[in-house]
């Protein structure tokens, strides 16, 4: 896969993305399964990259600290697709009560085009699951895992069932085993 430049006109950094990890929501879409944002409602949508865009200005309701429209990201704002090092994700796993949420899920995720470092990990202007793993828990709304894992597959992308893994042990047990792929 090579790096997509946001400018036609521009030759891409790097040959391939940037790798990260993150937490998507699983959400009923009409009738079919979606990735969607944790922390913003927005949805991901499947065979075509997710563009970033500055959300600061819609949140942001004092006038003085309000940005002027930019691209995604920028190192003086904090937009942008976010991909984090596995161990900052976990937390994610077990978020608050969402009356749309069908299950959440973990997954690598490929950054590319703008690419700003931050603490957590890499902010970019273009971001598109690279594989997904839904943990071994109850779904809501009826779904089973096993359902939620074959509504995903419409991403073009690997989804792997847990079995038998909980979404609070789903992180230790993947840092394990790509500790030992990388030994």
């Amino acid at each position: 896969m090579s790096v997509v430049s946001p400018h036609a006109y521009e030759a891409p950094d790097f040959v391939e993305p940037f790798l990260g990890w993150r937490v998507w929501l699983v959400t009923e879409e009409g009738d079919a399964l979606r990735l969607r944002s944790v922390v913003f409602n927005v949805p991901w949508p499947a065979g075509k990259p997710m563009a970033a865009e500055c959300l600061r200005r819609r949140i942001n309701l004092l006038p003085w600290r309000k940005q002027p429209p930019h691209s995604a990201p920028i190192p003086e704002c904090d937009c942008g697709i976010y991909g984090a090092t596995l161990d900052r994700v976990s937390g994610y796993l077990d978020g608050r009560f969402d009356a749309h949420r069908v299950h959440r899920v973990l997954g690598r995720v490929s950054l590319w085009g703008d690419v700003v470092e931050c603490a957590w990990g890499f902010r970019a202007s273009f971001a598109y699951p690279a594989q997904l793993y839904v943990p071994d828990r109850a779904a809501r709304s009826g779904f089973a895992p096993e359902e939620v894992a074959l509504g995903l597959t419409d991403y073009g992308v690997p989804v792997e069932l847990a079995d038998g893994v909980p979404a609070e042990r789903l992180v230790d047990t993947l840092a394990a085993e790509f500790a030992r792929e990388a030994a």
